[in-house]
């Protein structure tokens, strides 16, 4: 019997590659978790970037609680079974009005990891809507396996090193809104991608 998501939402991750939403913190959990890291971008004078940004659990107690919450735990154990590990965590912000963006991509494209068993834990502690630039899916993509993909660097890119694949605009595939607590989880063969924050809300 599954811990956190229903059969249902298991069968759509078998068939679309992602699921979402999935509530994941209480409103308290995000005020405080929120909080944390206002706090530190006040201290900084800046917001969050390199190279604080990644593996951040390891610098900070509040992130570490993020990647440790039962809730997190149960919805990835729901799909890939209990031996779980920690690979990465990049915590992406994008201040209102902000550019930045990411190209339609494979997170496999970053990992190669044999067999791809990986999936994406996307957790939102402040409201992700389609305005502010949230992801896009292409339901079914991971079914096709890798993908070809190309460097393409853009200063604006939220991604370093920004690969993309080739051939889709920045309007296909299907929106994954996110309210404050609530996470999406897509497989390492899910393309996705992200536009830019139009709107006044700093995510």
């Amino acid at each position: 019997m599954p811990k956190q998501l229903t059969e249902a939402q298991i069968a759509a991750f078998a068939r679309e590659g992602y699921v979402a939403p999935v509530p994941v913190l209480t409103p308290a959990e995000v005020t405080r978790h929120r909080a944390a890291l206002e706090a530190f971008e006040t201290a900084q004078g800046k917001p969050l970037g390199f190279p604080e940004k990644s593996k951040c659990h390891l610098l900070f107690g509040w992130a570490d609680a993020l990647v440790h919450h039962p809730a997190v735990l149960d919805a990835v154990e729901d799909l890939i079974g209990p031996d779980i590990m920690l690979l990465h965590f990049t915590l992406q912000t994008k201040e209102a009005h902000s550019p930045t963006f990411a190209e339609w991509h494979q997170d496999d494209a970053y990992f190669h990891l044999d067999p791809a068993e990986e999936v994406t834990a996307w957790l939102a502690l402040s409201e992700a809507s389609e305005l502010a630039g949230c992801m896009r899916m292409l339901p079914g993509s991971h079914l096709r396996g890798k993908a070809t993909h190309v460097d393409r660097p853009d200063a604006e890119a939220i991604i370093r090193r920004s690969l993309a694949v080739e051939g889709l605009s920045p309007e296909d595939g299907v929106p994954a809104p996110l309210k404050a607590g609530e996470m999406s989880i897509h497989h390492t063969h899910t393309l996705h991608a992200s536009g830019p924050n139009l709107s006044l809300i700093h995510i």
